[in-house]
């Protein structure tokens, strides 16, 4: 790892041998998160964001079968933007849930100096933290989105979502761009619904640009 490339998010990774990110188990919530909020695993309800036609199919039917595809993000497997579409009026109309909205640094310069199936790794590593922690946390995968091409969304009881992005940015580390003085991770923004939540990733967008220019963040 380039210890010469700041932490995302002002938090260090943690790099193995190789300069990649150990893999880690996912931890429960903690402490501070359960002291910032007043819904614990035991009694969070999580509203069922499976898309309407799909969850409407009986199950085990071709139809259902078909249709869990047409919402389904073909790269991770993860509910994809149509899926989100159509959750995200329950997901920011509910007042007992928080947003986390994530972000790839450093995408765009990985497939276009590595190759788009590096790309593609990258994409995939996030994707199975995010599973990953979710499952550790008992958040379905319904919860999950990718959005966008380096863009996903995250829906989890209020007060947990900033914890959440920690232990994402500590699973996912940093990845030097080999051949370039550059770097990838992730970065995420939290709020009470998406705009929020897009909002504040943007501003953690811009102060990385300001702070740190050297840092491989996608053109506006």
């Amino acid at each position: 790892m380039d210890k010469s490339l700041p932490p995302l998010n002002g938090r260090p990774a943690k790099p193995n041998g190789n300069g990649r990110s150990a893999e880690t188990r996912a931890r429960p919530p903690g402490d501070a998160a359960m002291r910032k909020s007043r819904i614990t695993r035991a009694n969070w309800a999580p509203t069922d964001y499976t898309p309407a036609r799909v969850a409407d199919s009986p199950l085990g039917s071709d139809q259902r079968v078909l249709l869990d595809e047409v919402y389904r993000d073909d790269d991770t497997g993860l509910f994809n933007r149509r899926a989100w579409n159509e959750a995200r009026p329950r997901v920011d109309g509910d007042p007992d849930t928080e947003v986390l909205a994530v972000d790839i640094v450093g995408l765009k310069r990985t497939n276009d100096t590595l190759g788009h199936e590096a790309g593609d790794r990258l994409i995939g590593e996030v994707a199975k933290a995010l599973s990953v922690i979710a499952s550790e946390w008992d958040i379905q995968s319904r919860n999950l989105w990718r959005i966008g091409g380096d863009e996903f969304v995250v829906a989890v009881p209020s007060g947990w979502a900033d914890e959440f992005g920690r232990r994402l940015e500590e699973a996912v580390g940093m990845h030097p761009i080999r051949g370039t003085k550059f770097a990838s991770g992730v970065r995420y923004g939290v709020g009470a619904d998406f705009s929020a939540a897009d909002h504040a990733l943007l501003v953690a967008r811009d102060q990385l640009v300001q702070t740190h220019p050297r840092f491989a963040v996608r053109p506006s």
